[in-house]
């Protein structure tokens, strides 16, 4: 059985603010990796007591927008969003494994997480590994694509392509690229391009460095 994470103890307060020079994880937290990209976006990735071997990732952009993430043990999102707005994990059928990324070589899932006000979206797919590896700051990451729908309680589904990065030693799947299937138009960039670990200069960074010129 996966460990339980209490989510509204992890997501209390706000530990990353705009504006502020250095991430300041909540009590009893210890930051695992700061992560800069190379498109102007900074991920603090932490660990809690009663997380056993989940992480909680906090992520900033130029705006200093925040939003936490948080992965069970065997990489399930079981939150995700700003503090106090994102959107909980609530069908738990067929959840995305690491240990089954690694045992099969690809992984399906099909899952549904809710937000407040009725909001919420079923997400379902394929992860594979595509037997490609890069290296980033010195660090060895497999390459993993996803294809997945996305089924909004409102809305039409919108179709996908991830690119992501796998850090087998953090256990950490980091997202890279995102394609929207219909248009072919780049969603979304954060490629990691610095990995700061505690007592590292630029560990425990609150705003994202690279690329953000302009």
């Amino acid at each position: 059985m996966r460990p339980s994470v209490t989510l509204a103890l992890m997501l209390t307060g706000a530990p990353l603010l705009a504006g502020a020079e250095t991430f300041q994880p909540r009590e009893g937290c210890t930051l695992v990796v700061t992560i800069q990209s190379d498109s102007c976006y900074v991920r603090n990735v932490v660990t809690c007591p009663e997380m056993g071997d989940g992480l909680l990732v906090y992520g900033a952009g130029k705006d200093g927008t925040v939003v936490a993430t948080v992965f069970d043990g065997d990489g399930a999102t079981t939150f995700n969003g700003p503090e106090g707005a994102g959107m909980l994990l609530k069908d738990r059928t067929d959840l995305f494994s690491l240990a089954a990324l690694n045992a099969a070589g690809a992984d399906t899932f099909d899952y549904t997480m809710a937000g407040r006000n009725g909001t919420g979206a079923r997400f379902a797919g394929t992860t594979t590994l595509t037997g490609e590896t890069v290296e980033i700051d010195g660090r060895p990451f497999a390459v993993v694509a996803t294809r997945q729908t996305v089924t909004p309680n409102s809305g039409p589904a919108l179709e996908g392509e991830i690119t992501a990065l796998y850090d087998r030693e953090l256990g950490l799947l980091l997202t890279a690229e995102v394609r929207d299937v219909a248009s072919g138009k780049i969603m979304m960039q954060r490629r990691p391009a610095e990995f700061l670990f505690p007592g590292e200069d630029g560990a425990l960074a609150a705003e994202p460095r690279i690329g953000c010129e302009g």
